[in-house]
């Protein structure tokens, strides 16, 4: 998280933030097995500086009945 906390500060006032990641939901399923790469919405939520557009877990399922759930967060660094 750390990191995303890095990258918008390196935003241009107005800039946007992209971030498409794997739920905490998805570890050992689908994703990094690092679960300090694995998202919630409420954590994408609480990054600084950033007015969040979009925000949202998004489940997919697949034919075998299995699913994963990613995070997507568009976000816009406060104008000064």
């Amino acid at each position: 998280k750390h990191i995303l906390s890095m990258t918008v500060s390196s935003l241009k006032a107005g800039g946007y933030l992209y971030v498409v990641g794997h739920h905490v939901s998805d570890l050992g399923k689908t994703g990094p097995p690092n679960p300090e790469l694995l998202y919630e919405a409420k954590d994408l939520a609480e990054i600084e500086h950033l007015k969040e557009v979009t925000l949202e877990e998004v489940k997919k399922e697949f034919d075998d009945g299995t699913f994963n759930i990613d995070v997507l967060l568009i976000g816009q660094k406060f104008i000064d």
